[in-house]
C-alpha cells in the first residue's frame, strides 16, 4: 500500500514539471510519459470516432508543451541543446500552411 502511494506521489510531483524546459529527465520516465500520451492518443482516436468532432486536435493542443518539455529535458540527457526541440515545430508548421492554403 505504502509502494503505491510513493508511487502516486511521484507521478503527481512529475506532472508539476510539464512545462520545465531545463533539468534533466531519466530513460524511465521519458518512456512512461511517452506510454501515457501513447495511451491518451489512442483513447481520443476511439473517442473521436465514436463522437465524430475535433477531438484529437484538442489533444494535441493540450499535449504541446509537455511533449516539448519532456523532449527538451531528454536532449539535456543526451547532452544535446535544448532548444534543438523547436526545430521540431518548423516541419509541423509548414504542413499547417498547406493545410489551410
Amino acid at each position: 500500500m505504502a509502494r503505491t502511494f510513493n508511487q502516486l506521489r511521484e507521478a503527481v510531483a512529475k506532472t508539476k514539471k510539464y512545462a520545465d524546459f531545463k533539468g534533466r529527465v531519466s530513460r524511465r520516465d521519458f518512456w512512461t510519459y511517452a506510454a501515457v500520451v501513447l495511451g491518451i492518443t489512442i483513447l481520443g482516436a476511439i473517442i473521436q470516432g465514436i463522437v465524430g468532432l475535433g477531438f484529437m486536435s484538442l489533444i494535441g493542443l493540450a499535449l504541446l508543451v509537455p511533449n516539448a518539455a519532456m523532449t527538451a529535458r531528454r536532449l539535456q540527457d543526451t547532452g544535446k541543446d535544448g532548444k534543438l526541440v523547436w526545430i521540431l515545430f518548423i516541419p509541423m508548421s509548414v504542413l499547417i500552411l498547406f493545410a489551410f492554403s
